[in-house]
């Protein structure tokens, strides 16, 4: 590996420690859930929020047999299953906060999430909304 390699990998390690420990501190209420991204990306948004953003929107109701925090590993849903679904990556999803508000305004959404940290995921997929047909976090 090259100097830079070795920097980067380096650099890596010790922001992943530097988030984890993070995420160990404030568990998932440091940062607040971002409802108004409802407004702010209105083009993944269905008609209703669109006519209303700033409607509340329930929590998600995740059926028990769909729930990933139970189970050992994430297994995405198959394209069949996604079929008709508007699908998005969220790089940098911390504890859910950005996608908890985006998935419960909107029921056709799936969401990838993914994050540095893993200590942030744990705390994502021990939340009760998380469940495999809406989002799957690695």
């Amino acid at each position: 590996l090259t100097s830079f390699c070795r920097r980067s990998i380096a650099m890596a390690s010790s922001h992943r420690e530097a988030w984890d420990g993070f995420y160990t501190r404030f568990g998932v209420k440091f940062y607040k859930d971002r409802h108004w991204l409802r407004r702010e990306v209105l083009e993944i948004m269905p008609d209703s929020v669109r006519a209303s953003p700033r409607t509340w929107c329930p929590p998600l109701d995740a059926p028990e047999e769909g729930r990933r925090h139970v189970q050992a590993a994430d297994v995405p849903p198959r394209a069949e299953e996604l079929a008709g679904k508007m699908v998005g990556l969220e790089a940098g999803c911390g504890c859910g906060s950005a996608a908890f508000p985006l998935l419960r305004a909107n029921e056709n959404l799936f969401l990838l999430a993914c994050d540095f940290s893993s200590e942030a995921i744990s705390l994502l997929k021990s939340r009760d909304e998380y469940a495999a047909q809406l989002c799957v976090a690695i």
